[in-house]
């Protein structure tokens, strides 16, 4: 047992003795591998170090190959380079002295060189001068030729364009037509303001007007109460005749004396004619009747035995004759008492017959202003003054259809019962055809609204500032032209201070919008908004 123990120890000491040899084996391993490393490094560097300087020795040796050869140039031959090589002092103290009497031989000749020089630049510089002058010529006379061209050309366009006329005459003419055109425009908003502001006071005396008719009416009303009550109490008063078959009643009623009053005195006058043809009738039949019984008195004095028929015959006769002048008599004395009462009913109503006709002349003002504007909801007035509205604002909405669509002008439909509020487009290329608004395309239509919505923005802001514009779509059925027209009037706005904001997929106007909010689908119903 001891023997193993001793053993075990053995072998424990074995174990830490080789463990000791492997962690030194391995401090050793660690060591050389770091010096290896290092070695390695070392070489690395050093090897870096050689090959640059074999570089600064190649490039040294090529400088110093440079400048012999430049030597060799200033010394005529390489014979210089031998003598160099054996005493460089002494040779340089050699080519010092040349070098002396060299920089003296100069300068006693410094002043000739310098003239030489100065010379030899500024005939270097004439020529030169001299030589761009020649092409600055040439290029000049080209130019001259070219313009001389151009100058003719222009001149005959002018002739024929200003059919012969001097320039200064025709931009007076111009001027002056450009002049009259504003003073229109000036004039025709200063008429537009006007008609504005009398459609105000118009709007305001229609309210008034409509007031006072209202009290007329009221007035009528109870003036022809007062008139039929007034016929009542004349037919009811002591002076009414009592109506007969040859004697009407005098009043039946208001249209029976609206008819009397209707009767102009060449009525009365021939009524009166008839009157005094009634007189002058019964007249003859009273003295031809006073005649025939003076006869048949005489013939029954002088006839005494007459017969009994003649006699009957005569009584028939008379008979008859007193019978036709009771009808002449009875005709007569109804004329004159219906003249008598006319004359009185003209004198108790002439006070009343030139209220009514007073009446009347305004109740006649009242209806053609009416028919004009009047309703009872007030569309005729309101359609009236659309109308001058409508025709302010196509007059703004062409000025900005000139630069979209030069082709179209928007006018206001005139129907076979007078102006109303639709529109029209006049196409001018057609000779001014009047079409429906139906008949645009697509980008036609677009361009049109365009315009009318600049115009009612140019309309509003006389009145009340229009900060934002927007414009939903319509843009991809313009051309690339179309739509370069269009943006510039947008940009022309935004210029003025008003927000434009246009809601388009058309990716060409991307490059022309700086400020824009993107509308990405993220899918599932959702989108994405982006400021870019």
């Amino acid at each position: 047992l001891q023997q193993r123990d001793r053993a075990l120890a053995e072998a424990r000491r074995t174990r830490d003795e080789a463990q000791a040899a492997h962690d030194l084996a391995a401090q050793q391993r660690d060591a050389a591998q770091h010096t290896a490393h290092t070695a390695q490094t070392t070489l690395t560097e050093t090897r870096a170090a050689a090959a640059s300087a074999h570089e600064q020795l190649a490039f040294i040796q090529r400088s110093l190959d440079a400048y012999l050869q430049d030597l060799d140039a200033a010394f005529g031959s390489i014979r210089w380079r031998n003598e160099w090589s054996a005493d460089p002092a002494a040779f340089l103290d050699a080519k010092r002295a040349v070098a002396t009497k060299w920089a003296e031989y100069s300068q006693a000749q410094g002043d000739d060189a310098k003239v030489l020089v100065a010379l030899d630049i500024g005939v270097a510089s004439a020529q030169a001068r001299h030589d761009t002058s020649a092409i600055n010529l040439a290029e000049v006379r080209a130019r001259a030729a070219k313009a001389r061209e151009a100058l003719d050309g222009a001149k005959a366009a002018r002739m024929e364009l200003f059919e012969g006329k001097p320039v200064r005459e025709v931009e007076q003419k111009l001027a002056a037509a450009i002049a009259t055109r504003k003073t229109q425009l000036e004039s025709a908003q200063v008429a537009a303001d006007v008609l504005r502001q009398t459609a105000a006071r118009a709007a305001e005396a229609l309210v008034q007007t409509e007031a006072r008719a209202q009290q007329q009416v009221q007035a009528l009303e109870q003036a022809h109460v007062a008139l039929t009550a007034w016929v009542s109490a004349f037919n009811a008063g002591p002076d009414a005749a009592v109506a007969t078959p040859s004697v009407p009643a005098p009043l039946r009623d208001v249209p029976h004396l609206e008819q009397l009053l209707a009767l102009t005195l060449d009525d009365i006058a021939a009524e009166r004619t008839a009157l005094a043809a009634f007189g002058s009738a019964v007249a003859a039949a009273e003295t031809v009747l006073a005649e025939r019984r003076t006869q048949r008195e005489q013939h029954q004095y002088t006839s005494p035995n007459s017969s009994a028929q003649s006699a009957d015959t005569l009584s028939t006769l008379i008979q008859t004759v007193a019978a036709e002048w009771q009808t002449l008599n009875d005709a007569v004395l109804a004329q004159r008492l219906q003249l008598a009462q006319d004359d009185q009913r003209l004198q108790a109503t002439s006070a009343m017959q030139a209220d009514i006709a007073a009446q009347q002349e305004v109740e006649r003002r009242w209806a053609r202003m009416s028919d004009l504007i009047g309703s009872a909801d007030g569309k005729k007035f309101r359609n009236y003054a659309q109308q001058f509205t409508l025709d302010v604002l196509l007059g703004y909405a062409n000025s900005h259809l000139q630069l979209l669509a030069r082709r179209y002008r928007l006018e206001r439909l005139v129907s076979t019962t007078g102006p109303s509020l639709g529109l029209v487009v006049r196409d001018q290329d057609m000779g001014g055809e009047i079409r429906s608004v139906n008949t645009l395309s697509g980008g036609e239509s677009f361009l049109v609204s365009l315009a009318l919505a600049l115009g009612l923005a140019s309309l509003s802001s006389n009145r009340v500032r229009v900060e934002s514009l927007f414009i939903d779509e319509g843009f991809g059925s313009l051309d690339a032209e179309t739509l370069r027209v269009a943006m510039d009037a947008l940009d022309g706005l935004q210029s003025m201070g008003r927000k434009v904001g246009v809601i388009s997929h058309v990716q060409e106007m991307t490059e022309r919008i700086a400020a824009r909010i993107l509308v990405q689908p993220a899918g599932g119903g959702l989108s994405m908004i982006s400021v870019p």
